[in-house]
């Protein structure tokens, strides 16, 4: 007969075998962080029967002015814009403060860091079917074909290279202002367009690295970098990434606007000069008497991007917004985000 050598035996006597119960998948100290950092679309609607549900994830969430009240919104322009989108097929509005709160939808916005979406980028859109207990997570790019498929864009030619030039020019143009401007004009507003933990922002080191990391990775977003790969100097972006010492002693924001090559500031420069023009084709596009589902669409995109950019004072973007020419527009986009 088999038996178990003395040695084990005196080991597992010791320490003896215990088996566990499982760890659910959720604990009320985890449900209640999660439910911490969403904030819950409104709706008129009985959704009680409704077996589906979904969650727009974004960078963060933060209050917003408007003549309907106070509105949570997503703090970069292509979550607002989907926001919006999802608001108008839904029939929803977007989560409020104050007075203004309406009966509570099952349908949400999440606060997220980017590494929860699976290629680093956001906005992306979870989708949950409760009744069969199943998941969906829909990329950005994703989220944009579904744009152009549910709404017909291949049957409105115009409509179809206007929203191509919202979803490029106007994308690509905040990402250059992320690289560009707002490190050397405006840092704070890092705090308040992307969700930092709290623990990481007790340290000077973490928030640095936590900020350093962040701008290393926006140039990958939309594919950026590759389509404008002439404007990074890797060899530079490389030396610098690799000095912990200078992290330490100096404003890493300034560190980096200052290590950033001419070559974006230039691009910059220029997108902003084709933005002022294209801004006005915009608005005369969206002011014509015809009406349909696809300039709607390109309405809600481009109420995102004047809304968030109108936000960031200091900067040369907010300049370009500030004109008299924009002044009527940019209410109008205040006045459209209240309806929601």
């Amino acid at each position: 007969m088999f038996e178990v050598p003395k040695p084990i035996k005196k080991v597992f006597d010791t320490f003896p075998l215990y088996t566990y119960d499982p760890i659910p998948n959720t604990t009320p100290s985890n449900f209640q962080s999660i439910e911490s950092n969403k904030f819950y679309f409104t709706s008129s609607n009985d959704q009680a029967k409704d077996n589906a549900c979904f969650t727009l994830g974004v960078h963060n969430i933060y209050l917003v002015n408007t003549g309907n009240g106070e509105k949570k919104i997503p703090s970069d322009p292509i979550s607002l814009g989907h926001a919006l989108i999802l608001c108008h097929k839904n029939d929803l509005k977007l989560p409020s403060s104050g007075d203004n709160i309406g009966p509570k939808s099952k349908h949400s916005i999440m606060k997220l860091s980017y590494h929860a979406s699976p290629d680093n980028q956001l906005p992306i859109l979870i989708e949950d079917d409760l009744k069969s207990q199943t998941r969906k997570i829909r990329s950005a790019l994703s989220m944009n074909q579904s744009v152009k498929v549910n709404n017909n864009f291949s049957e409105n030619a115009l409509a179809r290279i206007i929203n191509e030039l919202v979803d490029t020019e106007l994308a690509d143009l905040w990402i250059l202002c992320l690289l560009s401007d707002l490190p050397s004009s405006n840092p704070l507003v890092f705090n308040k367009l992307f969700k930092l933990d709290e623990e990481i922002t007790k340290s000077t080191f973490t928030n640095k690295i936590t900020i350093m990391s962040i701008l290393n990775e926006i140039p990958r977003w939309g594919s950026f970098q590759i389509r404008y790969s002439y404007l990074f100097d890797h060899s530079r972006t490389k030396s610098f990434i690799n000095m912990p010492l200078r992290l330490l002693s100096e404003d890493i924001l300034e560190v980096f606007a200052n290590t950033n090559n001419e070559s974006i500031r230039k691009a910059y420069n220029d997108k902003l000069k084709e933005f002022e023009i294209n801004l006005e084709l915009l608005i005369d596009y969206i002011k014509e008497s015809d009406s349909n589902e696809q300039k709607k669409i390109i309405e809600l995109k481009l109420v995102g991007f004047i809304i968030i950019m109108d936000s960031l004072l200091n900067t040369k973007l907010h300049e370009v917004l500030s004109k008299e020419k924009f002044s009527s527009f940019v209410k109008l986009c205040y006045e459209i985000i209240g309806k929601y």
